[in-house]
């Protein structure tokens, strides 16, 4: 007997929920740049010998995919007798304020045409106009074949000096570099140079990991153009792919993926404290005042202060007035001020009526912080990109694994809530060059 119904269907995957182990991966990528670059085309060495090859580039280790060319070319110098008992030397003249990058770290390249055990590289700098006072960097150095970075960490004690030692100035810098010990068979060039106010200017690629996450919503959009003769075609200009993501959980580095913020070395700032503290008695020049001593509060903040008696049943009864005058005079009831004299015994005190001794004040007063200081001022916006690796899972077991790079931030989230603070990011698509907007592997 024939069936007359047919119930096969195509057999079809499901999208996996994602859970509490779902995490997804967000790298900022930050432009370095140096405080100083000196192109070795430049340089002097020693006999005249030698021409720059502006082709022969090193890649840029420093930077993770990097964009456009940001290295420079080689100057190869013509092996022999120098006349000064080095293999190469070379020295460079730049007029630039040295205080900038006084204690930062100087990045070069040493070209080789073959590798090289135990080369003597000293690398030397002194202050515009005086060569004969100077900090002496040298060691012992295999080369590889190729391009060899170097890096000399200015803020250490040198090793060496000649004469009193440099002295950085706003007249600029002379620096001379020398590598003693190489075959004549090996050819060899200096590429490079950068000079970095501190190792801060290398925190050019930090990773964010995100997780508890709500969902991840994207788009695809292009416009449709109307053609008089063809009918409609896609307009390539509008192309646009973006990708939200909305997480409750965020590794504590997450504030680098904002396009406004950009770090700066480590500092001091406030945060407000907020004590319980009995006036006492204090005589200043004959007069009754009543006192209170906070002696961490900061010097160089001189706003949110406040004060307020702690058993008044009225609110406003109780509140007082800070009187913004450094040094002390007459003081109404409700009245109190902050000593700023310079005096070292007086350092956080405040004062109030004689009335008030003896009673209970509730105080807030900005309090000295160290850490990290972040400037929100989008002056590294188009300095920064952002890279994403999202990974989903159908109900097969396939792998989806979608790479999105140099993507830009468009909406970053600032919210504080009584409830579970939900951060939510979209990214904007920008297409690398041979790269489309984004890669996906399907991995079965």
């Amino acid at each position: 007997m024939s069936r007359c119904s047919n119930d096969v269907v195509v057999k079809t995957l499901t999208q996996k929920k994602l859970n509490k182990q779902s995490q997804i991966f967000m790298t900022a990528l930050t432009d370095l740049e140096a405080c100083t670059d000196i192109r070795f085309r430049d340089w002097v060495d020693a006999g005249e010998s030698g021409h720059y090859d502006a082709g022969l580039r090193p890649d840029d280790v420093l930077q993770c995919k990097q964009k456009g060319c940001t290295t420079t070319g080689t100057r190869l110098f013509a092996r022999g007798d120098t006349g000064t008992g080095q293999d190469v030397m070379s020295s460079y003249s730049l007029a630039t304020d040295a205080l900038a990058f006084a204690t930062g770290i100087v990045t070069f390249f040493v070209w080789a045409s073959n590798a090289v055990e135990g080369a003597t590289l000293a690398f030397s700098i002194s202050d515009y106009g005086d060569v004969e006072n100077m900090d002496t960097y040298a060691g012992a150095r295999d080369l590889d074949v190729g391009f060899n970075l170097i890096t000399i960490d200015l803020g250490t004690v040198p090793p060496g000096m000649g004469g009193t030692g440099w002295l950085p100035s706003t007249r600029g810098v002379a620096i001379s570099i020398s590598i003693i010990g190489v075959p004549h068979d090996v050819s060899l060039g200096l590429s490079t140079l950068r000079i970095f106010d501190s190792i801060h200017d290398f925190l050019v690629n930090e990773t964010v990991a995100l997780d508890c996450l709500d969902d991840i919503t994207g788009s695809q959009t292009m416009d449709i153009t109307a053609s008089t003769c063809f009918g409609s075609t896609y307009d390539e200009q509008s192309m646009d792919v973006s990708l939200t993501i909305n997480a409750r959980g965020v590794t504590p580095n997450y504030i680098v993926l904002s396009p406004f913020a950009r770090r700066v070395d480590d500092g001091v700032g406030t945060y407000i404290e907020t004590v319980e503290r009995t006036v006492v008695e204090e005589i200043r020049n004959g007069v009754r005042y009543g006192m209170v001593q906070l002696a961490d509060m900061s010097e160089d903040e001189c706003r949110f202060l406040l004060a307020q008696k702690e058993d008044e049943c009225s609110r406003v009864e109780g509140w007082l007035n800070h009187v913004a005058l450094p040094i002390e005079i007459s003081l109404g009831d409700n009245q109190f001020q902050r000593l700023q004299n310079g005096v070292v015994a007086d350092r956080g005190k405040l004062l109030f009526n004689e009335r008030l001794i003896g009673q209970n004040v509730i105080v807030a007063y900005p309090k000295d912080i160290e850490g990290q200081i972040i400037i929100f001022d989008g002056a590294n916006a188009n300095k920064k990109s952002v890279s994403a690796k999202v990974v989903s899972q159908f109900s097969d077991g396939t792998k989806i694994i979608d790479t999105y790079d140099r993507w830009l931030i468009t909406s970053f989230p600032h919210t504080l809530s009584s409830e579970e603070t939900v951060f939510s990011f979209t990214i904007t698509a920008t297409r690398d060059r041979g790269e489309g907007f984004f890669k996906r592997l399907i991995a079965a």
